[in-house]
């Protein structure tokens, strides 16, 4: 075997790679059946939260005149693994988070997204990972899972970040933060993991 044959078994290890990593980046969101669909027609749907939080157009509005402000969902899926996605804009800096596995109120994880990136953090303030990138002021589907202490952040279908932790396992309270952040969310939907 000379060096030609050589150069092809290492071009076709380098196209494998790009294969595997390609697939990875570009992996679908394990959803399985919608658990619940918010409806904010007639006002905030027995979602709680600050004053911050409001409802227009059938949206669901932070002001952005509150910091660390907790918008909660009213429904809580019958196990700790689930999936969280939301529709959301966020037209000007600051930062807005999906929130999951919560309990009273607090503690849980964050896919916490700002103008420099977008982290996993365990509340309140622990960021497990992060990875750069600027959703500037268009519209993204964001996706939060949480299977066993696997958590991964999809945005708009394409894997983001994951990264595996133990410190939340059971909560089911779930629902959307803003730190002093103005932040449109046209869509929220608690779903089955497959």
């Amino acid at each position: 075997m000379g060096s030609g044959s050589t150069r092809s078994r290492a071009l076709l290890a380098a196209a494998a790679l790009v294969l595997v990593t390609g697939a990875l980046a570009h992996a679908q969101v394990p959803a399985g059946n919608v658990l619940y669909q918010a409806d904010w027609v007639n006002g905030l749907g027995g979602w709680s939260g600050g004053s911050d939080w409001r409802v227009a157009d059938n949206m669901l509005l932070n002001d952005g005149s509150a910091r660390n402000s907790l918008a909660v969902a009213p429904y809580r899926p019958p196990s700790a693994d689930y999936i969280v996605e939301a529709d959301v804009q966020r037209p000007r800096g600051g930062a807005f988070a999906l929130w999951l596995r919560g309990d009273n109120n607090s503690g849980g994880y964050q896919a916490l997204v700002s103008g420099d990136g977008i982290a996993i953090v365990a509340a309140p303030e622990q960021q497990l990972v992060r990875l750069e990138w600027d959703p500037e002021s268009d519209w993204h589907t964001y996706s939060f899972v949480a299977r066993g202490n696997k958590l991964q952040v999809y945005a708009d279908g394409s894997l983001w970040d994951e990264i595996e932790d133990n410190t939340y396992l059971t909560g089911t309270q779930n629902g959307l933060w803003s730190d002093g952040t103005d932040v449109s969310v046209r869509g929220y939907r608690v779903l089955a993991v497959q």
